[in-house]
């Protein structure tokens, strides 16, 4: 059972600093620099909305792996792989 609760702790982790990596980066469409600077107050087309699809949320070894799929539902409905663009980090707590 302690394994699962620093699992769950350690997805909350990773979808938190996900959430927060999608709400500063501003638009998600690849656009020129001088544009990007000039629209990253207000977003085109900004996310309203993400999901994590996972077969599973438990690390049980320290080179366990998981796949993690990440879509963006956009302000006009559209939806978006992000994976690639996304930043995954980990939190393990001390026993």
């Amino acid at each position: 059972m302690r394994q699962n609760k620093h699992s769950v702790r350690q997805l909350f982790a990773v979808l938190t600093s996900l959430l927060a990596f999608l709400w500063v980066s501003g638009p998600i469409h690849a656009t020129p620099i001088e544009a990007r600077k000039s629209s990253r107050s207000q977003p085109a087309n900004p996310p309203i909305s993400i999901s994590l699809t996972t077969v599973s949320t438990t690390l049980t070894k320290p080179d366990t792996t998981q796949h993690i799929l990440v879509t963006a539902v956009l302000k006009d409905g559209t939806q978006r792989d992000v994976t690639s663009e996304s930043k995954f980090t980990t939190w393990s707590p001390k026993p």
